[in-house]
């Protein structure tokens, strides 16, 4: 069975060391596409374990195609009806990158043509749970692949509630990753907003799969093995640690710091997670040890410039005083970035970078 994964372009070195350990073999890695070879249960351990993908597929078919009659035909002999659940709606997606076939409303409509060829009128659902095939074509090599993640990796069991504008789970789980945060070290983030990058940091280092306890598309499909999913399930769980680590939180509001403690909670990580109220810019509290410090601090759309400045150079003096550490941010260069490296990232469409100060570890 060939599969794929999506994702962020930075998060693609990422996403393959993931897929390897989850199973994934003979991996290449194009355009934010990561594609290998597995089974079924490689297919379930990817949707339930990757913590930085977008979403996962089966794809049916990978062909070189440069014209619309030679499209259809192709997506015609494919067998649809193995893959595709009858009497559920199933939307067609449409993506193009440097191709001959470049109309996406034409490669939606002859796909979705050809796949009703194989389905009777009364098959054909067109209310209840969707099912998504994805047609993507990058330079001229099509792709049709079937979406048996349904909502988006990133959207986590815990998150109930949020602030405004909360940094996708998948995104702070991978500025975890790059950060060169050492696990058993103290870390702690100022501006934790709901929480996330505490809780996905507790996550990552007990090795907790992030999709154990969701529903996936592929629990509709026809040839889901329920024994199969409880199976990879417990081997998934078999590989968490069960460690104790130190992860302190901070905010400036009150309510984002019930919130982070009902989200981590939620998550099982409350223990592993101090929680407490501060603005960022105050002197720097007292705690045990000098922790590592990883945030995700305003972007100046909530502050004033003057509010904005003495924040990053509160931070810039609290990462100084302790190891060394990062944030990623997508303004303000009046903050000396002297002794540190940066990477270009996304937080959805804004683009920031992840500062990291070089020293131990860097």
């Amino acid at each position: 069975m060939r599969l794929a994964l999506t994702c962020q372009s930075w998060l693609e070195s990422l996403v393959k060391n993931e897929a390897k350990k989850l199973g994934l073999e003979s991996i290449r890695v194009r355009d934010r596409l990561i594609v290998g070879e597995g089974d079924e249960t490689t297919m379930m351990a990817l949707c339930m374990g990757s913590r930085f993908a977008n979403r996962v597929y089966v794809v049916l078919e990978e062909e070189r195609i440069t014209d619309f009659d030679t499209f259809f035909s192709r997506a015609q002999a494919l067998p649809w009806e193995q893959f595709l659940p009858r009497n559920m709606p199933i939307v067609v997606d449409g993506a193009s990158s440097r191709s001959a076939l470049s109309s996406i409303s034409t490669i939606q409509s002859l796909t979705e043509r050809a796949i009703r060829t194989h389905f009777t009128p009364a098959e054909w659902a067109e209310e209840r749970e969707e099912v998504h095939v994805l047609v993507l074509i990058l330079e001229d090599s099509t792709h049709f692949m079937i979406d048996v993640t349904g909502d988006p990796l990133h959207m986590r069991w815990y998150r109930k509630r949020s602030g405004e504008a909360p940094i996708k789970e998948s995104l702070a789980s991978g500025l975890v990753a790059l950060s060169g945060w050492k696990y058993r070290d103290p870390l702690w983030d100022p501006c934790c907003g709901s929480g996330t990058i505490a809780i996905e940091a507790v996550l990552l280092a007990k090795n907790r799969a992030p999709g154990l306890d969701r529903h996936f598309r592929f629990q509709s499909l026809p040839w889901y093995d329920p024994e199969k999913h409880e199976t990879v399930r417990q081997l998934l769980q078999k590989k968490e640690f069960s460690g104790e680590y130190l992860v302190y939180a901070s905010d400036i509001d009150p309510e984002m710091i019930v919130i982070a403690q009902e989200n981590a909670r939620r998550a099982g990580v409350e223990d592993d997670i101090r929680f407490f109220t501060m603005d960022a810019k105050n002197p720097f509290p007292y705690l045990p040890e000098t922790p590592f410090i990883l945030t995700n601090p305003p972007y100046g759309k909530r502050l004033d410039q003057d509010d904005l400045r003495g924040l990053y150079t509160a931070l810039d003096e609290k990462i100084f005083q302790g190891k060394w550490g990062g944030y990623i941010t997508s303004i303000f260069s009046e903050v000396s970035r002297k002794g540190w490296k940066n990477r270009k990232l996304l937080n959805g469409r804004e683009e920031c970078r992840l500062w990291i100060r070089e020293g131990d570890g860097a």
